[in-house]
């Protein structure tokens, strides 16, 4: 079934006239839409900052760092990654929101270079058995 066409001009007039909904404008013409009265609590999962301690990029180095075979291999998207990471049931992952584990992969990808994406997948930047390593 296909979905209908919504004019998004429409659509911002409609939430800007109700008093529970917050609009934001956004980069060029995008907007967001807010419950009115809420804390915004969202994860920016692309944010160069990073909030988490020396300590817990450590123990998720040491994670990484141990994998082995077929755990090595991890889902190619961010989301993906951090859905199968979440599924693990980690200690350093388990009071951390799937936004959270989002940034944190992106992070692990990024500037902290512990995870690379190899064809499909990403993996850790080093492993064990040498098999993934950065070039430089």
């Amino acid at each position: 079934e296909a979905m209908p066409l919504i004019d998004p001009r429409v659509l911002r007039r409609i939430c800007e006239s109700c008093a529970a909904l917050e609009v934001q404008p956004e980069q060029g013409k995008e907007y967001s839409i807010l419950l009115s009265g809420h804390t915004c609590t969202f994860v920016d999962v692309t944010s160069p900052d990073d909030p988490y301690p020396e300590l817990f990029w450590d123990v998720v180095a040491a994670y990484f760092e141990g994998l082995s075979g077929d755990d090595m291999f991890l889902p190619g998207g961010r989301y993906a990654c951090a859905q199968v990471l979440v599924g693990r049931r980690l200690s350093f992952l388990s009071d951390r929101s799937l936004g959270e584990v989002c940034h944190i992969v992106s992070l692990a990808i990024g500037p902290r270079r512990l995870l690379q994406r190899v064809d499909a997948n990403i993996v850790p930047v080093i492993s064990r058995q040498g098999l993934y390593s950065m070039t430089p």
